[in-house]
């Protein structure tokens, strides 16, 4: 497994947990959230760009909101 796949592996499980958290909005804000925990603007954006991954975690922040509610 190369160190890049690695990487986008740990980011995609952060903006997951942070989808789940039930604090984001939707993709953007897990988008938004990356940047402020200090990482790049490119990798923030590489974690979202994937339509799969972007409606999937859009799913996840939308039914964490609803169960704080």
């Amino acid at each position: 497994m190369s160190s890049g796949h690695n990487v986008d592996s740990e980011l995609r499980e952060i903006a997951q947990a942070l989808a789940d958290s039930g604090s984001y909005e939707d993709s953007w804000d897990i988008e938004m959230a990356l940047l402020a925990r200090g990482h790049s603007p490119a990798v923030a954006r590489r974690v979202t760009a994937d339509d799969a991954v972007r409606a999937s975690l859009d799913e996840r922040c939308f039914n964490a909101v609803r169960r704080r509610a």
